[in-house]
């Protein structure tokens, strides 16, 4: 997924429909736009990978991605 999409998907689903969604597959993450003060809020996903190898942090952005293509086509 590049960037581009994954923008084009945050703002065409809302940020909030996609944590709520990768929560249902025990993906936890934050919508980007609570951490904004102000009117302009940019969307996006907060990941955190403390305490992970690479290996591990490969591994869920593969499965992450394989999440959000298949949920979410032409992502």
């Amino acid at each position: 997924m590049t960037p581009s999409k994954s923008i084009a998907l945050l703002a065409l689903s809302g940020e909030n429909a996609v944590v709520r969604r990768l929560k249902t597959q025990n993906i936890l993450c934050s919508p980007l736009s609570g951490y904004f003060h102000g009117k302009k809020k940019q969307q996006g996903l907060v990941l955190g990978f403390a305490n992970s190898t690479l290996e591990e942090i490969n591994s869920g952005i593969a499965e992450l991605k394989q999440i959000l293509s298949a949920n979410y086509p032409g992502a």
